[in-house]
């Protein structure tokens, strides 16, 4: 089975759930880049509570891109920003320390293309889960996909809405469950298990 899904920066546990349960995802690349979405943002658990990092992109002209062509900005130190966030928020998790250099890297190296950029992070965390599904990029924009179509299913403000087991996080002892965070949330608390709580 295929499925059509946006690119992710960080993958939250639903986008998790497609990419186990279908044997091929292909992303969108040529749609009109989308603000305010997970396309260039994730969420994770910060001692103050869910804290979004956003990716900020390049301003090329006023005319509309395709989310394949958007250029990632580096004006701002957003890299240095974003890892120690995560750092700081996941250092005390049980498998911080197992799993942190995987992805510390990306943070270090430029990539030019946010497609590329989320998709190269997305197959590392696969690879980590165990997830063999095949990842491939469409290569022309259809408006209508009769099924298994998740374009639109991604929006930051309905994040608790996908249901999954709670498992212990960092902050537990502050706050109540939170789910559907993105993917560092679940590797870093649950390690080996993770697979287990995304259906």
């Amino acid at each position: 089975m295929k499925a059509l899904i946006p690119t992710c920066y960080i993958p939250n546990n639903f986008y998790l759930s497609l990419l186990k349960k279908f044997d091929t995802v292909e992303i969108e690349k040529e749609e009109h880049f989308c603000k305010q979405t997970y396309r260039n943002r994730c969420t994770i658990l910060s001692a103050n509570g869910p804290l979004d990092l956003i990716i900020p992109v390049r301003k090329d002209g006023t005319h509309k891109r395709s989310t394949g062509q958007t250029r990632i900005s580096y004006s701002e130190r957003w890299q240095q920003q974003h890892w120690r966030s995560i750092a700081s928020a996941y250092a005390k998790a049980p498998f911080f320390e197992d799993y942190a250099y995987h992805f510390e890297t990306f943070y270090q190296n430029e990539f030019e293309f946010l497609c590329d950029f989320n998709t190269q992070l997305t197959r590392i965390i696969c690879d980590l889960l165990e997830i063999n599904c095949e990842l491939r990029f469409t290569t022309e924009f259809v408006p209508t996909v009769a099924s298994n179509d998740f374009r639109q299913a991604f929006d930051p403000a309905n994040r608790q809405q996908f249901q999954h087991p709670a498992y212990t996080q960092v902050f537990s002892d502050r706050f109540e469950f939170e789910k559907n965070l993105c993917a560092f949330d679940l590797i870093f608390n649950c390690g080996p298990e993770s697979i287990s709580y995304i259906g």
